[in-house]
């Protein structure tokens, strides 16, 4: 995964190095780690999703942290 840290705003944008449907990634995140981000189709963009990090540290971390296993479980 990569990503360009925003310059402004609260808003991330990552990019997945493979191919892999951000939508059916956000299904499993959301089933199994009760955790939710927007597939990149939304926006044109299928193997991105957005996340939001203006929230609690804590909820952030534990987020990511969910993308990673998902992303390790799901691949």
């Amino acid at each position: 995964m990569e990503w360009i840290v925003p310059r402004y705003g609260v808003i991330g944008f990552p990019r997945l190095k493979r191919d892999m449907d951000t939508m059916e990634l956000a299904m499993f995140l959301l089933k199994k780690y009760r955790t939710l981000i927007s597939p990149g189709r939304f926006f044109g963009a299928n193997n991105h999703f957005r996340i939001g990090f203006g929230g609690e540290k804590e909820k952030l971390e534990k987020g990511l942290s969910n993308v990673d296993l998902a992303l390790d479980e799901f691949s």
